[in-house]
């Protein structure tokens, strides 16, 4: 409540919280409040990706996976090249295997499947949530991984200050 009394006291802090569960509550709660003090206007809803935070020995298991995350590849794997996103389209735990598929740099989905042996390249990807985020006009945002084709480094900070349709890089 003493965050949202004082306009320089949100404009320049960051509110630190000890779950994911209690920072989307406390950030659904205060933008909630700006939105009705009209600071920030609703938004639109966007597509955004959410970490997986899968551990060192879960990110091993297939059962650790669901269809529609995405995949992001840090190294090589087979024919797909470091740097790579993919849908995974299904997981097997008896095989502990994953079937993707690639997309490509305009965000469609390519047809051909691949096929992931989780013991053995599971250190090479990063898994990621799909989620549905409203971005509006005056709220802020961090970015929480780089991104070179939009020259976005981990941990900046910014404001929307341009309501648009649509982003996809």
């Amino acid at each position: 409540k003493d965050y949202l009394e004082d306009r320089e006291k949100w404009v320049n802090t960051i509110v630190l919280t000890a779950t994911n569960k209690d920072r989307t509550d406390l950030n659904s709660s205060i933008r909630s409040s700006l939105i009705e003090r009209k600071i920030v206007d609703a938004g639109t809803s966007f597509l955004t990706l959410q970490g997986a935070n899968l551990s060192g020995s879960k990110q091993r298991f297939a059962d650790s996976y669901s269809s529609g995350q995405r995949v992001f590849f840090q190294k090589p794997s087979g024919d797909i090249t470091q740097g790579s996103e993919a849908e995974v389209v299904s997981v097997d735990p008896k095989t502990n295997t994953m079937s993707i598929k690639i997309i490509s740099a305009k965000g469609e989905k390519q047809d051909e499947l691949h096929t992931i042996d989780l013991f053995k390249d599971a250190k090479k990807i990063q898994a990621f949530n799909v989620v549905h985020k409203k971005f509006g006009v005056g709220d802020s945002i961090i970015t929480l991984k780089n991104d070179k084709l939009l020259k976005l480094e981990n941990g900046k900070i910014g404001t929307v200050i341009l309501q648009v349709l649509s982003i996809r890089y």
